[in-house]
């Protein structure tokens, strides 16, 4: 996808359970800002899921050294890591609670520019992680859609996901419908 809008950048913390729940906050935020290229910065396991179903351009891991000084207790980022980060029109970092100092280091080089999205439900409130999410994105005027489906698997996904299925001997679902649980 080329674009000459700035990019968005994506930043969720949580494993693959957390990230499978935030699809439908993901697939609204990804059709809100439908012109913009998306990085995403996460688990890598969990990332590749969506790197080629359109949610990203760029997935990089969260693991790299890259993100360090944003954990520091610092008022100054290095030069090149506050450059890579002004490039983007937004941050959106998923996680528990704000994480800090991530959190305030990323919106000091975002100012105003940075949002933090609950990954997981306060237990006295009683919603689920969507309906958190959903309303958390409301208050910033994001529409929610909410997609039949949520992951887009290629031929390339298709083909891997059979082969697999072969590997651990059960039968052919090629020209079945197939539903995967991840409870």
């Amino acid at each position: 996808m080329r674009s000459s809008s700035p990019p968005v950048l994506l930043i969720h913390q949580g494993a693959l359970g957390d990230l499978l729940l935030s699809l439908p906050a993901l697939y609204s935020l990804r059709r809100h800002y439908e012109d913009r290229p998306w990085t995403m910065v996460g688990n890598p396991a969990g990332l590749t899921l969506l790197h080629r179903s359109g949610y990203a351009r760029e997935v990089l891991s969260r693991h790299s050294s890259r993100w360090a000084d944003l954990y520091r207790e610092s008022p100054v980022l290095p030069d090149p890591l506050r450059r890579f980060l002004e490039i983007f029109e937004m941050a959106y970092v998923f996680a528990p609670r704000p994480p800090e100092p991530f959190f305030g280091n990323l919106d000091r080089a975002l100012p105003g520019r940075a949002r933090w999205i609950p990954s997981f439900p306060d237990p006295v409130v009683g919603l689920s992680v969507p309906q958190v999410q959903r309303e958390c994105l409301a208050r910033w005027k994001i529409p929610w859609k909410q997609p039949e489906i949520l992951l887009f698997p290629d031929d390339r996904d298709r083909r891997g996901g059979m082969a697999r299925l072969n590997r651990i001997g059960l039968p052919d679902f090629s020209e079945a419908p197939l539903t995967a649980l991840h409870p």
